[in-house]
C-alpha cells in the first residue's frame, strides 16, 4: 500500500511577483522554495516545518526580510499535503 500523506506546515509566500523571481530571492537567502499548484495557481512554499509554531516563528523572520527588501509578498503559514 502507498504511504498515507499527512498535511505538513509550510510558509506560503503569497507573492505578487513571478514564481521565478520569488524563488531566486529565497534561494539567495538560503531558503529552499518548493513550487506547488494551489487551486490552479503556482505558489511558492518553504518548509515543511515540524509544527505550526515553528512555521510561524520562521514566518516572522521571513516577513522582516521581505519588508526590508521591499518585496511584494505576504508570507502566511499553511497546511499542505504533498
Amino acid at each position: 500500500t502507498a504511504p498515507v500523506s499527512t498535511p505538513q506546515w509550510f510558509i506560503q509566500m503569497n507573492s505578487r511577483e513571478a514564481v521565478s523571481d520569488s524563488s531566486a530571492w529565497l534561494l539567495e537567502r538560503s531558503y529552499a522554495p518548493i513550487i506547488v499548484d494551489v487551486d490552479g495557481k503556482q505558489q511558492v512554499l518553504i518548509g515543511p516545518y515540524e509544527s505550526q509554531a515553528k512555521a510561524e516563528e520562521e514566518r516572522v523572520t521571513l516577513q522582516a526580510k521581505v519588508t526590508k527588501s521591499h518585496r511584494f509578498a505576504e508570507p502566511s503559514v499553511v497546511q499542505h499535503t504533498r
